[in-house]
């Protein structure tokens, strides 16, 4: 459950879930900075290894026809894939970016609707939980609408692993984490749900595993981080770059542009700047610079707008076909993927079972998928770089 964020947890009001860490207390796991977590979640490998982090960088040369493209008008060519990705979502991502920076970016994994059609982009070598255990299975839902269907589907029988990703009260907190009242209608509901899990896991004898990656923080400023680009001087032809809410990721194309764009940054206040070595400090260590040159992370409380992922058509559809306050305000209220060691970025997990203890009090994400294979009485994979956090 995404974003149950553990400083929101209390005995009057979510009961079941304080009971359930009280008698099975949990291991507090390290993230990193990027909301993309579930891949190195279910590969027990970094994002540098199983590949899927949001986009990387596409360098093919333009065709001819591509080159024609580029004459569009960017508000044309993103209002133009925005209504193409309503009708195709299962194919079609990036539709906010515009088509002259689109076609340099390659996606891995952005939309929901392509994790619910699987896990995506692995590269070769590389297995995921559900590869590597014949008859396991992967369920995404984002709707507390489909509680009650979900939990008469779960656990399913016979299935060596069955992992419910349950991302409903995080798309909630997004935009609703500033409005007390709603929050807690909305956790005595999670509380609910996850006490029924409980139960009916005992009752069948299904060993559960409660999962939370991170929490969430109010964001309560934005950054243009567009305007600090343009305001530094130098030509979008010099440079690629990909906004997330909270990181930025930026290419060079040559050593000008570095040279002039990253000493601006650096001194840009509300941000962190760091290269592919000083990134490695938060367990994330590329090589190569196909995901990025240079990594810009905002402060906790601050967040980027415009971003990557907002378009005002697209905000408009989903802020009248979803539950959440967004038409008026597509300013995320809430978000995670920031420096590790904000209370924000504190994941934590339990298995639930008299037998089963931890053997540390801090993990990693990369400990999860070893955790779940011990759990199911499966073989270690060569490919984990972390060992399990529970011990029979």
């Amino acid at each position: 459950m995404p974003g149950l964020d553990h400083r929101l947890l209390d005995p009057a009001v979510t009961p079941r879930i304080c009971e359930i860490l009280a008698e099975h207390p949990p291991v507090v796991l390290r993230t990193i900075p990027s909301t993309e977590l579930i891949p190195t979640i279910i590969t027990g490998v970094p994002p540098e290894t199983h590949g899927m982090w949001q986009v990387s960088l596409d360098e093919r040369p333009f065709d001819w026809k591509q080159r024609l493209a580029n004459l569009i008008p960017d508000f044309v060519s993103t209002t133009a894939q925005c209504l193409g990705h309503f009708v195709d979502r299962k194919t079609f991502d990036l539709a906010a970016i515009p088509w002259r920076r689109r076609r340099h970016l390659q996606p891995h994994r952005l939309s929901y609707d392509r994790r619910l059609a699987g896990i995506m982009d692995i590269r070769s070598g590389v297995n995921t939980l559900f590869s590597a255990v014949p008859g396991s299975r992967y369920e995404f839902q984002k709707s507390f609408k489909s509680a009650d269907d979900v939990l008469a589907r779960h656990p399913v029988p016979n299935v060596p692993i069955d992992f419910l990703q349950f991302h409903a009260f995080d798309i909630f907190l997004h935009w609703n984490i500033d409005r007390p009242d709603r929050v807690e209608k909305r956790l005595r509901s999670t509380d609910a749900l996850v006490g029924a899990f409980r139960d009916k896991c005992e009752r069948r004898g299904v060993t559960m595993m409660f999962l939370v990656d991170h929490g969430q923080t109010l964001i309560e400023t934005r950054i243009d981080f567009r305007r600090i680009l343009k305001s530094i001087g130098v030509s979008e032809k010099e440079y690629h770059y990909f906004i997330e809410i909270t990181l930025a990721r930026l290419w060079f194309r040559n050593e000008m542009a570095r040279a002039r764009i990253e000493p601006v940054l650096r001194k840009t206040p509300g941000i962190q700047v760091y290269n592919q070595k000083e990134y490695a400090q938060f367990d994330v260590c590329f090589d190569e610079r196909e995901f990025g040159d240079l990594f810009v992370i905002a402060d906790h409380g601050l967040a980027f707008f415009p971003h990557d992922f907002h378009h005002p058509i697209g905000n408009f559809v989903l802020g009248l076909t979803e539950e959440h306050a967004r038409i008026l305000n597509p300013r995320h209220r809430g978000n995670h993927g920031q420096h590790t060691d904000h209370p924000a970025e504190e994941g934590y997990c339990t298995v639930i079972g008299d037998s089963w203890k931890r053997n540390r009090e801090r993990g990693h994400l990369y400990d999860v998928a070893p955790t779940i294979i011990a759990a199911a009485e499966q073989e270690h994979l060569a490919q984990f770089v972390g060992q399990p956090m529970f011990d029979q």
